[in-house]
């Protein structure tokens, strides 16, 4: 049988230069997992939205599955679809007229595009072609209290797994408000309200509140079929998984530096300048999303902006910085990329699988049309 020479010596330094590569590789890879996401934009790539007329305060603009762009533009009540992002310009394809009842519009998918009035429940489905697929009634008179739908430019309707999950607001004064449910699932088959839940967070206390800024919230369908509810003035996400509320705590941005922001005074909602002056300057969590390409989580961050001292005028309310706090799908903070002010409308972001598309705030004019351009930023 032959014998094996060991050799100590040798052994010594293998195993020196095995733990200095182990070591190395553990190092190299703690810090790309470390490394701050962020977004980059990406000098190349932009897409050029053409219309006729000037689009004012749409209330929706949505990617569809086919890469299309949706509007509906809430003037003229008229849903819009327009080509896909494989183009370098967007031109419209066709348009359907909505009917002036129904003021608000939540896209699905193609097959299920809901039409509503928010104060008085009533929905219709259409489809991509403007047909009625089904029409329901949502009660929105709960235990003798009336409430209307919430819904901003966003997102406040998810609908999965045939329930519709809606943000709704009592119609009571304000000393009561903070008192009810503000969230309702209900039940497309049985057409009935399953559940009345989920207050605003402790933190919200008439006569300490922050106006209809701080009542502005946003919800997401995120990882693993998770309802995720982000506050503007309150700093934890709220997930709810089988009916149990889990609150997250996250990490806070760095550009809020004081937080939750000053109260908003009450007694002033009758002085038009003041109401435009606090909405314009505080710092608060603007809106929520969930990258369903990438299992990210973004954070809108509109940070705090000052009004001219020597004149008195009020900034644009687009004037001011922004950042995007990104987290992945266990609620990790992974970056926060910083933007300029007065460069990019932060209302209408869409997310697609060549990463996140942002609206600028420049809009051109060339002859009759007017030019509508989103810029492609993409992930670190």
């Amino acid at each position: 049988m032959p014998s094996i020479n060991f050799n100590p010596k040798a052994a010594s330094i293998f195993f020196v230069n095995y733990i200095i590569c182990i070591s190395g590789f553990l190092l190299i890879s703690l810090y790309s997992c470390n490394e701050p996401k962020e977004l980059i934009l990406s000098p190349t790539k932009s897409i050029k939205v053409i219309r006729t007329k000037k689009l004012l305060n749409p209330m929706l603009i949505h990617n569809t599955e086919n890469g299309e762009l949706f509007i509906f533009n809430a003037p003229l009540s008229k849903c819009e679809i327009f080509n896909n992002f494989n183009s370098e310009t967007f031109t419209i394809k066709k348009a359907i007229n909505i009917l002036h009842e129904f003021n608000k519009v939540y896209y699905h998918n193609a097959d299920s595009i809901f039409i509503f009035h928010k104060r008085t429940g009533r929905f219709k489905i259409i489809d991509i072609n403007g047909h009625l697929v089904d029409s329901f009634l949502v009660p929105l008179i709960i235990n003798n209290t009336p409430f209307s739908i919430y819904y901003n430019s966003s997102h406040n309707i998810i609908y999965h797994n045939h329930i519709l999950y809606l943000t709704v607001f009592p119609v009571v004064s304000l000393n009561d408000f903070y008192n009810f449910p503000i969230e309702i699932q209900f039940d497309l088959i049985t057409q009935k309200i399953l559940s009345h839940h989920l207050k605003f967070p402790d933190n919200y206390i008439v006569g300490r509140e922050w106006g209809g800024i701080g009542r502005s919230n946003a919800k997401c369908l995120g990882h693993n079929g998770a309802i995720v509810h982000s506050f503007s003035v309150f700093q934890p996400f709220l997930t709810i998984r089988n009916s149990k509320i889990k609150l997250e705590k996250i990490k806070t941005s760095k550009y809020l530096m004081s937080f939750p922001p000053e109260y908003y005074i009450d007694s002033m909602s009758n002085d038009s300048k003041y109401v435009f002056g606090y909405a314009a300057t505080i710092g608060y969590y603007s809106d929520f999303f969930f990258d369903k390409y990438r299992n990210y989580y973004c954070r809108l961050v509109a940070h705090k902006n000052e009004i001219d001292r020597l004149t008195g005028v009020v900034p644009d309310y687009l004037d001011r910085n922004w950042s995007i706090m990104l987290f992945d799908h266990n609620f990790k903070f992974l970056g926060e990329t910083f933007f300029e002010g007065g460069k990019y409308d932060f209302h209408h972001l869409l997310f697609t699988e060549q990463g996140l598309w942002v609206l600028s705030k420049n809009i051109q004019k060339i002859n009759e049309d007017y030019l509508y351009t989103y810029h492609l930023m993409t992930y670190n």
